[in-house]
């Protein structure tokens, strides 16, 4: 895998909700976190002298991505506020490393209003199903 371009920075990550990028006026992101979940499977027994021992697969996996942002207009926040409909198609591609894309829900909106400053907002999509990871070339 090819090392990060000199000088790689935050927004050089992107990310895109239902083939929208949100670095644009969708939402605004400024700050993209992503963290891939692997749980282990214990199977320690009195074999294992006392050591910790895990399958080679984990049990469950998922993925989180976590943004925080200015709002740009009320598109996003109707999205993560509909009763009927908090999946969306999400990507985060980041330069020089690769793109993850799947199903998530949007499993928490968090809107910021803080007296003379915009207004701001932090989410979190939790995936649904399936997260495939391809590699930058």
């Amino acid at each position: 895998m090819p090392g990060l371009p000199k000088g790689a920075n935050g927004r050089d990550a992107v990310l895109k909700i239902d083939s929208v990028e949100c670095g644009t006026a969708k939402a605004g992101v400024k700050v993209k976190n992503l963290t891939v979940n692997n749980e282990p499977v214990d199977v320690t027994s009195d074999d294992d002298s006392g050591w910790q021992t895990f399958l080679d697969e984990p049990g469950q996996k998922s993925v989180e991505c976590q943004v925080q942002g200015v709002m740009k207009n009320t598109t996003f926040a109707a999205k993560a506020s509909s009763s009927s409909n908090i999946k969306a198609d999400v990507e985060l591609s980041i330069a020089g490393i690769g793109a993850w894309a799947g199903v998530f829900i949007i499993s928490n909106f968090k809107l910021g209003a803080n007296y003379k400053e915009s207004i701001t907002f932090e989410a979190t999509f939790k995936s649904s199903g399936e997260v495939t990871f391809t590699a930058a070339t």
